[in-house]
């Protein structure tokens, strides 16, 4: 069932706070300033029709530890 206007506004809101409070913390472990890194610059190539796992296969190098995540879970 697709979800209504006011169900995905408030995802976004709520992953947008979620987003701007992890890029906010002041952690220094490796992988958490990766996250923050791809949070603080969502992709704007990214959109419905990206091969996503062909997208982090090309981003590897500047998002290592989430790719291998990413190709990890996503279906090849």
């Amino acid at each position: 069932m697709p979800a209504n206007n006011k169900d995905t506004e408030s995802f976004t809101s709520e992953f947008d706070r979620h987003r701007r409070a992890l890029i906010l913390q002041n952690v220094n472990d490796e992988w958490q300033a990766e996250l923050r890194h791809y949070l603080r610059d969502v992709p704007e190539d990214v959109n419905s029709d990206t091969d996503i796992v062909k997208w982090w296969s090309d981003n590897a190098k500047i998002y290592p530890t989430l790719a291998r995540i990413a190709i990890d879970v996503l279906p090849c």
